[in-house]
C-alpha cells in the first residue's frame, strides 16, 4: 500500500503540469548509514527500508467520528546488504536505539466508528526520529507501552544521549480495521534531517524529502476500553523508507517529453 501513496505523489505533481502518468513500480531508493554519531564503530552500509515495532494508544472520541493516537516505533532492523552488521539493538544491549515517536488524528472515512470494516483518513500526523547509545547503561530512555487504562501510556521518558535526527508531517495517509479487528496504518510524511541526523544518514544528499511508514497488527493486537475510551495497539510491525518530491523542473520536462511523444505519435499515424 505504501507504493500506492508513492505513485500517488508522483502522479499528483505531474497532474499540476497537465499530465498524467500510470502507476510503476520501482525500486525503493537506497541510502546509506553511518553509526559513528552513537559510539558504534562499524563500516557503512546500505538500506532501503528500516524495519520496526510500534505501540499506540487511541483516544475515541464521543462523536465517533475522530481519533487521535500517540505512541513510539522501536527499530529493530535495517534491510539491505551489510546491515546485518548494523549495530542496532533494544533496551540494554550493546550497539544503539532508534526509535520514532508520533501523534496523530482520524476521522472515520467509512463502517462503524471503532468497529471492524471501518476505514479512516489521516487527518494529521507528526513525527519526530530519535537515536541514542545502548551501551547497557541503566539511563536508557523508558519506554512506557500502550495501555487501555493508562492515558498516559505510549509514551517515551529521554535519558541525557537522546539525539533527535530527524522530524515530518503527514502529506497523507489511511487506516482500517478488518473484519478481525486487525488494524493498519500508512502514511506518506515530509521528512527532514536535523545536523545531527545528516551525519548518521549519510547519502544521498540531500537526504530524500519524504518518508513512508506502514504498520499492522494482529486481532489480539487491537484492545478497546468502552470504560476509559481508549484502544491500545501492541505490537503493530512494519517500517519506513524514504523517497524524494518530484523537482517541478523535473515534472515539466517529462511533461514536455509526453507531449513531444504524442505528437509523434500522431504524425506516424497520419501517415
Amino acid at each position: 500500500m505504501k507504493y500506492a501513496f508513492k505513485a500517488a505523489i508522483v502522479s499528483a505533481a505531474v497532474a499540476v503540469a497537465g499530465f498524467s502518468l500510470p502507476a510503476v513500480a520501482a525500486p525503493t531508493p537506497v541510502f546509506t548509514v553511518d553509526t559513528g554519531l552513537f559510539g558504534y564503530v562499524t563500516p557503512d552500509f546500505s538500506s532501503n527500508f528500516i524495519n520496526g515495532s510500534a505501540s499506540t494508544l487511541v483516544k475515541l472520541n464521543a462523536n465517533q467520528i475522530n481519533q487521535t493516537g500517540v505512541g513510539y516505533t522501536q527499530f529493530t532492523s535495517f534491510q539491505g546488504v551489510g546491515a546485518a552488521d548494523s549495530g542496532l539493538a533494544l533496551g540494554n544491549s550493546q550497539g544503539y536505539a532508534m526509535w520514532a515517536e508520533f501523534t496523530y488524528t482520524l476521522a472515520l472515512a467509512s463502517g462503524t466508528y471503532a468497529a471492524p470494516n471501518s476505514t479512516y483518513t489521516v487527518t494529521a500526523l507528526s513525527f519526530n526520529l530519535y537515536g541514542e547509545t545502548s551501551n547497557g547503561v541503566a539511563n536508557n530512555s523508558v519506554f512506557t507501552a500502550a495501555d487501555n487504562t493508562n492515558a498516559a501510556s505510549g509514551t517515551v521518558v529521554h535519558s541525557a544521549d537522546t539525539v533527535l535526527l530527524g522530524s515530518g508531517v503527514s502529506v497523507q495517509g489511511v487506516s482500517s480495521l478488518n473484519a478481525l479487528a486487525g488494524t493498519s496504518l500508512n502514511a506518506t510524511m515530509n521528512f527532514a534531517l536535523t545536523a545531527a541526523g545528516k551525519t548518521f544518514f549519510i547519502d544521498p544528499v540531500p537526504f530524500y524529502d519524504l518518508a513512508f511508514s506502514s504498520f499492522t497488527n494482529t486481532t489480539n493486537g487491537f484492545v478497546v476500553n468502552t470504560a476509559t475510551g481508549q484502544a491500545a495497539i501492541n505490537n503493530a510491525s512494519g517500517g519506513v523508507d524514504f523517497n524524494r518530491v518530484p523537482e517541478p523542473t523535473s515534472v515539466a520536462l517529462l511533461g514536455l517529453g509526453l507531449v513531444a511523444l504524442a505528437a509523434s505519435r500522431r504524425r506516424r499515424n497520419a501517415k
